[in-house]
């Protein structure tokens, strides 16, 4: 058969415009990765039914050339078994309040399970006992300027998140994800799209802008996670995202991934072991075997409970400076919730390692964001970054330097 007539009987399928040519109703002229309008206009440029993955060669080229900088690298000095079924609930709509003050911000406790899915770690321990299903109720305080709770409680979060993309790729971990967490392998979208952030300039904006955009779109159409392991991995994904969109300089970037990040933390909370900070810590096992789970285990709730703690603190950040009204302290995130900080215990290197700071060190189970021990007995030494965020929002960026001036060490 004549080849022409073959190929008016199966045409190939005709390119359509992009997105952003269709929505303004302009000629496309259907370049890619991006047609010559958004180029122009720094704007993503999105194809229906194209999904543009990030070549595997430019990721493992811009890993490269970010190990091979100079910058010396922030350091933190100092699959869990599980039959939960999940699913993402409704959020109800936050509750309306009278009085604007800083960054934490009761909205509901969110708090509520039966202990469904607990961790080895868990087993002498109990779990913060919830006294109620009501909303915590918010502490009236006087009014702040915004730029005063910028400055005094914020900036010193802000510049951490500014440097996490980077942190990901150099140093494989954030303040509340833990270095070993995915040593068998970071999902490549997460690695990729921090290492396309931290190499973003004006040159190239318009495209690592739409790859990175885009594939925010793949992450919320994916399918919903199965495992404790990808829901951690899903929340954490949808983290960096939202840093990267929280200080992108591209005017157009201003999707909202807060919900997202809401009902993932919140399906996320049904495989969490919450330590009781007035409990005995649990005793370290003794078999080489026993010792390696425990510490992967810990590894996991850990990192879970940070991440947690972090999406509703990054919430209630994103609100202060996106300058919401009605803004109240209940001191806790309006969470029933703890963490251990405990700079020894995270940066562990081994499980040999991590059992010495167990049973020599003191470790302290902050609950609710009650710091009141951590105040009257540790050391500097003993706060690593998370712990050096969260404290500069309860104190004050003057108070906390003092603190840490005292024990002989700057903030």
């Amino acid at each position: 058969m004549n080849p022409l007539l073959a190929e008016r009987g199966n045409p190939p399928p005709r390119r359509k415009s992009c997105e952003a040519c269709k929505t303004a109703k302009r000629r496309c002229d259907l370049a890619f990765p991006a047609c010559s309008r958004c180029a122009t206009r720094n704007t993503p440029c999105i194809y229906p039914g194209r999904q543009p993955a990030i070549p595997q060669e430019l990721i493992d080229e811009m890993v490269e050339s970010i190990a091979q900088t100079v910058d010396t690298p922030l350091s933190f000095s100092a699959g869990i078994p599980c039959m939960t079924e999940f699913s993402i609930p409704e959020l109800p709509d936050p509750p309306t309040v009278a009085h604007p003050f800083d960054v934490f911000d009761p909205q509901w406790d969110y708090i509520d399970f039966d202990a469904p899915c607990l961790s080895p770690e868990s087993h002498s321990g109990v779990l913060i006992p919830r006294p109620s299903n009501t909303m915590t109720a918010p502490v009236a305080r006087p009014p702040m300027p915004l730029s005063a709770i910028i400055a005094s409680r914020l900036q010193f979060a802000i510049d951490v998140l500014k440097v996490v993309p980077k942190m990901m790729v150099q140093e494989n971990q954030t303040p509340w994800s833990h270095k070993q967490l995915y040593l068998n392998g970071m999902p490549k979208q997460m690695q990729g799209n921090c290492a396309l952030h931290i190499t973003l300039n004006s040159l190239n904006r318009p495209l690592i802008t739409s790859l990175i955009n885009t594939n925010i779109q793949t992450l919320l159409t994916s399918p919903v996670p199965t495992t404790p392991l990808e829901t951690l991995s899903h929340t954490h994904a949808l983290l960096l995202y939202q840093i990267m969109l929280f200080f992108s300089p591209d005017p157009t970037s201003n999707i909202s991934l807060i919900p997202h990040i809401e009902s993932s933390a919140l399906t996320l909370l049904s495989c969490i072991y919450f330590p009781d900070p007035n409990t005995t810590p649990t005793i370290f096992p003794h078999t080489p075997e026993a010792k390696q789970d425990f510490w992967t285990s810990w590894i996991f709730q850990e990192s879970a409970r940070r991440t947690v703690l972090f999406a509703f603190y990054l919430i209630q950040l994103y609100k202060s400076v996106q300058g919401y009204k009605n803004l109240v302290c209940d001191g806790k995130l309006g969470l029933v919730h703890s963490w251990y900080l405990s700079a020894h215990l995270w940066g562990a290197q081994d499980a040999g390692e991590f059992g010495a700071a167990w049973m020599e060190k003191d470790h302290f189970v902050v609950g609710e964001l009650n710091f009141g021990r951590v105040l009257t007995e540790a050391r500097a030494g003993d706060v690593d970054v998370f712990g050096r965020m969260l404290l500069v929002s309860y104190l004050g960026i003057e108070e906390a330097r003092a603190w840490f001036l005292s024990r002989g060490a700057i903030l």
